[in-house]
């Protein structure tokens, strides 16, 4: 499925009710689990659920090739790399 924004926009927010909805993000090693609060260890994992989610509602995404380590490393339009989620915002 190949979205618009607004398209992808409203299927997150109004279809799947994203707004206002709490998550918790937390690691665990051996028996120490600490809750995860950092900026750029939250918006990786959140692009990951994206990344899952658009898998799951078939939409059509690819990833950054080039630079995995470089963003955005989601191109949500796979024909033209103008349009990304760039998670570092």
């Amino acid at each position: 499925m190949n979205l618009t924004a607004e398209q992808l926009y409203k299927k997150l927010v109004t279809d799947f009710k994203l707004v206002g909805q709490k998550g918790r993000i937390t690691f665990t090693l051996k028996d120490i689990t600490v809750k995860i609060e950092t900026k750029d260890s939250v918006g990786n994992l959140i692009q990951e659920w994206l990344k899952e989610w658009m898998k799951n509602e078939k939409i059509e995404f690819k990833e950054n090739m080039h630079d995995p380590f470089d963003s955005p490393q989601i191109f949500w339009k796979p024909d033209s790399e103008k349009f990304a989620v760039d998670s570092s915002k």
